[in-house]
Parts: structure tokens; C-alpha cells; sequence
């Protein structure tokens, strides 16, 4: 009787111990995402060409792609304050997040049906209209479209996980849609150090950037655990 009600309490610590440093990382990566986003858009805000990360010679991160990723980042920050709220009710905790994903979602949305429908709706200059002005070409500050992918399926798993009812069909779909940007973003990484792809995809499109592809990375991850 007392080895069983031992294993238990054992069990039960390695769930806590799991919760909290799942929290943790959950916390660290959104910091990490809205602080390189920030870096990114304050610096095409002041007519700079942007920040490199790894390397200055690789593709940079995009301005939308910087403020879709802010904007997961605090769902994060957001999402976890909903679970730790007692005293609050449940609509005023849920709706921001739910609000929340559905901009990154739009936005994300728009420039993937750019590319499907080779249109140009100029959402990509928002941020730098400074640099259309100047001469830059539009492609030059479109979203690549691996990375509206992933954004789409990162902002759905975000609204998904947020929803006020919890079923194992949204559980399900939310982790799917998570492991499937990791699995895209991985690919997208490797294929900066493949001498044959380089900076193309599989599919003769721009690849997303690296910095980029480690804070889809960090943030599918995040919205897994």
C-alpha cells in the first residue's frame, strides 16, 4: 500500500516538474519571438535593410512575418495567463487570445493567397512604406510562402488551444497543424546549408528565412506542450 501510494506521489511530482519547465519554455520562447520581431520591425522602421541573426548574406526576416510573430508570441503570454487566472472569468481570459490569433491568421492568410492567386494586395509594405517609396520591389518584402504556411497552421493551433471548450478532435488537430509547421520549418532551415537549394525551395520559391524557421520552431513546440 505504501509503495503504491510512493509510485503515485512520484508520478504526480514528474507531472508537476513537466508543467513547470513546459511553462517556462513557453515564456522563453515567446520573449525570444516578440524581441526579434521588435528588432526586425524597429529596423525597417528606421531605413535600415534589416537584421541578420545567423548571417548578414542570408534572407531576412520579413515585416509582417516580424509582426505575425509578435503577435504568437504574446497569444502565448496570453494563453498562459488564462490557465493561471482563478478569479477571472473564463470569456474575459479566452478572447483576447481568440482575438489575437486571428491576425496572424489574416495576415498570413492574405499573403498565401497572394501566391496562390499571383496577386498583389499590398499588405507586404505596410510597416515600410518608406521602402517603396525608395525603389525596393514588392517581392523583395513579401512573405515567403512556407512561411505563410506555417503561420497560418501556428495562429489556427494558437486559436484552437484558446477555444473555450477543449474536446480530444481539438487537441488532435491543434498538435497536427503544430508538428506539420516544425516539420516545414526544420526543412526550410536545412535547406540554408543545401548547396543545390540554397535559398529556394523544393519547389523553386524563396525558402523562408533561418531566423525565422527557429522561431517557428520554438513557437510550434510551445503551442504543442
Amino acid at each position: 500500500m505504501n509503495d503504491t501510494s510512493d509510485f503515485a506521489c512520484r508520478e504526480l511530482t514528474s507531472k508537476e516538474l513537466f508543467a513547470r519547465y513546459s511553462r517556462r519554455f513557453v515564456v522563453i520562447s515567446a520573449a525570444v519571438a516578440i524581441t526579434c520581431g521588435l528588432l526586425v520591425i524597429s529596423s525597417r522602421i528606421l531605413g535600415s535593410r534589416g537584421i541578420g541573426f545567423f548571417s548578414p548574406d542570408w534572407l531576412l526576416m520579413r515585416s509582417n512575418t516580424a509582426l505575425c510573430l509578435i503577435l504568437c508570441g504574446s497569444i502565448l503570454c496570453v494563453s498562459l495567463n488564462s490557465i493561471n487566472s482563478i478569479t477571472t472569468p473564463p470569456f474575459l481570459t479566452v478572447h483576447p487570445a481568440l482575438v489575437l490569433s486571428s491576425i496572424p491568421a489574416l495576415i498570413s492568410g492574405l499573403a498565401f493567397s497572394e501566391f496562390l492567386f499571383n496577386w498583389s494586395l499590398g499588405i507586404d509594405a505596410l510597416l515600410v512604406l518608406g521602402l517603396i517609396n525608395a525603389g525596393q520591389h514588392a517581392l523583395q518584402l513579401q512573405m515567403e510562402t512556407e512561411t505563410a504556411v506555417c503561420l497560418l497552421f501556428l495562429s489556427i493551433s494558437l486559436g484552437l488551444n484558446n477555444l473555450p471548450q477543449i474536446n480530444r478532435a481539438t487537441v488532435i488537430s491543434s498538435s497536427i497543424l503544430c508538428l506539420a509547421l516544425i516539420a516545414v520549418a526544420i526543412s526550410s532551415f536545412c535547406s540554408h546549408f543545401t548547396p543545390v537549394l540554397s535559398h529556394l525551395t523544393w519547389l523553386g520559391n524563396l525558402v523562408m528565412s533561418a531566423d525565422t524557421a527557429v522561431l517557428l520552431i520554438l513557437l510550434g513546440i510551445a503551442s504543442l506542450l
